[in-house]
């Protein structure tokens, strides 16, 4: 033990210090980087795998110094924002700072990720075949990839990230009447304006938005990720949402400012009060656990929005409830009901006796990589959950899930590009 002390002092230290700080970030930081806990484990995993390697593989000189700062690279960065994060609230960067930082973190740690595996691959079958020859192509192999997948992630930001695409849906249920047939509902999602540089693709989805003619527009919450100002800059571009039965929102888990550090409960206080001017200023109709309606050819359809809604201990709000939102709506009323978490839909809203005919919500973003088709569409979330992006019917009620516009996490799409999502009705007789 003492010579394994001895010959591994420095990285022992590295690794101890480094969970320190880790730890004491998470909590010091906003709490979406409480995750950095867990990163330690990463990192031990990373400092074996580094150890073991050099001292089977003699490399030496310049060759070692190169891979050297190419595997610490993300830990590096990761370390620099974490150590300036702690005296400067990530939120509050610069907007181009915060953006670069960790587009380049996340291309940098899932490039460093591969690069890992193939590390650790290389090791076991060292030890198996004790073949030099095939390990040096492993390791090359390994850098290779990882290079290719750190482009195509630094790529990202600059191609899916930007560019909105209208997804048609067409709903057909028993539920919709003759005097629905053709209403078109346009529902967007995840904003989360703190990753928006500019208002080009928000401009984008607007004009495209303003082609389609929708009857009614939908927003499923999310609006923002830590503070009410990030729609400030914003506003005299949503204004152009427009449409001849008006705008809807829900409140997503990030619009209660529940992911920022407020110093008193009064700020957090008065920034839930500015969002609501926000959305006051717009003309937007807010539904908090409350039901509006939708009238077409003397028909009538209710649409009921409800809070965030979860089953699990959160730092956030999950006061969701349809009873409360349908509690003066008449009971044969068809629903379309919008609600931020599908979560919602798959533990209750789908077994409702009510007719909800149909459910909007986001949150998931697909994981924010995945495919696209004219036919189908699949999220890397679904390795996750059953319900990640796109269309579900059960019990005879439909659920549709928008991958959503902004980015959450990591500031890019890969495949899964910003969504606009255009819902038709039709009555089974069109």
């Amino acid at each position: 033990m003492n010579t394994f002390i001895k010959r591994y002092k420095v990285e022992l230290i590295v690794v101890i210090t480094t969970a320190l700080m880790f730890n004491i970030a998470a909590f010091i930081l906003p709490p979406n980087f409480r995750g950095l806990s867990f990163y330690t484990l990463f990192f031990i995993f990373d400092v074996f795998i580094s150890v073991i390697f050099f001292s089977i593989s003699k490399w030496q000189g310049a060759k070692r110094i190169i891979f050297l700062i190419l595997f610490w690279s993300p830990f590096t960065l990761l370390c620099f924002i974490v150590l300036f994060g702690i005296f400067f609230p990530f939120p509050d960067w610069n907007i181009y700072t915060k953006v670069i930082a960790v587009a380049l973190l996340f291309a940098l740690l899932i490039a460093h990720f591969i690069l890992s595996l193939f590390l650790l691959i290389t090791l076991v079958l060292r030890r198996l075949t004790k073949s030099r020859h095939l390990s040096n192509s492993l390791i090359y192999g390994g850098m290779v990839i990882s290079l290719f997948v750190f482009t195509i992630c630094a790529i990202a930001p600059f191609y899916w990230t930007v560019s909105p695409k209208i997804v048609a849906v067409d709903i057909k249920t028993e539920k919709i009447s003759k005097g629905f047939d053709g209403y078109k509902i346009v529902q967007l999602s995840d904003m989360h304006f703190d990753f928006f540089i500019d208002d080009k693709l928000l401009q984008a989805t607007v004009d495209s938005i303003e082609k389609l003619q929708p009857d009614v527009i939908m927003i499923t919450g999310d609006i923002v990720t830590y503070k009410a100002d990030e729609l400030k800059p914003f506003l005299k571009t949503l204004r152009q949402l427009q449409a001849p039965d008006g705008v809807y929102f829900v409140m997503g888990n990030h619009d209660y400012g529940s992911y920022y550090r407020w110093k008193t409960e009064r700020e957090s206080l008065k920034n839930d009060a500015k969002l609501l001017q926000y959305f006051e200023r717009l003309g937007w109709k807010i539904l908090r656990n409350k039901s509006d309606y939708l009238i077409c050819r003397n028909d009538t359809i209710a649409v009921a929005g409800t809070e965030n809604k979860c089953f699990h201990q959160s730092h956030y709000p999950c006061d969701g409830d349809i009873e409360l939102a349908l509690r003066e709506v008449p009971v044969f009323y068809p629903v379309i009901v919008m609600t931020h978490d599908p979560v919602y839909w798959e533990e209750e809203l789908r077994y409702n006796e009510r007719p909800l005919f149909l459910t909007l919500s986001g949150h998931t973003h697909g994981m924010q990589i995945g495919y696209r088709t004219k036919t189908k569409q699949w999220g890397l979330y679904r390795v996750l959950n059953k319900y990640s992006n796109g269309l579900y019917y059960e019990n005879e009620k439909y659920l549709y899930i928008n991958s959503g516009l902004g980015t959450v996490g990591f500031p890019f799409r890969i495949g899964l590009n910003p969504e606009i999502t255009l819902l038709t009705l039709k009555h089974p007789a069109s």
